[in-house]
């Protein structure tokens, strides 16, 4: 057939389909969204720090009985991360609960009529928004209690 084609003078190109013409714009809206996710992470750390920062300014009294009765930089890590946790959990449990029933099906059925999206996330994906939660957790607790343990107990004592 595709002789027969050629011989009339007609190019003979392969069927590519709905799939293969939207497939840069599925490549580059990819590319925008890991950007997205990206900067979201970094907001999200930079949010943490400052809540942890709030919480040591809020206990800087608190913070310096503990270092004066011989604790270590450990105790003010353990307390901040006790205050993150209590921020991190609750916000991650809302997050995959909000997308599972109601972002995931809501984007679902505005993009039904262009295509078929499952947008229901799966184990791997929450438990990678996880992890990733939990490492800058731990980055935020520790960058702010390295700064705290600085602070001399004297100037958090006075204060």
């Amino acid at each position: 057939m595709t002789a027969a084609l050629s011989a009339l003078g007609a190019q003979v190109a392969a069927a590519g389909g709905a799939v293969s013409r939207g497939k840069p714009l599925v490549d580059v809206l990819r590319t925008i969204l890991r950007g997205v996710a990206i900067v979201d992470g970094l907001v999200c750390l930079y949010a943490l720090m400052q809540a942890c920062g709030l919480v040591v300014q809020e206990r800087r009294r608190t913070v310096a009985v503990l270092r004066a009765c011989g604790a270590g930089p450990r105790a003010v890590r353990q307390l901040l991360l006790g205050a993150a946790l209590a921020l991190v959990v609750p916000a991650a449990l809302l997050g995959v609960v909000l997308e599972r029933l109601v972002f995931g099906p809501g984007l679902s059925r505005l993009a039904a009529s262009y295509a078929t999206l499952a947008l229901a996330p799966t184990l791997g994906e929450v438990l990678a928004v996880l992890v990733g939660l939990a490492l800058a957790s731990g980055a935020a607790v520790l960058w702010v209690a390295r700064q705290a343990s600085r602070e001399s107990v004297i100037s958090g004592l006075a204060s």
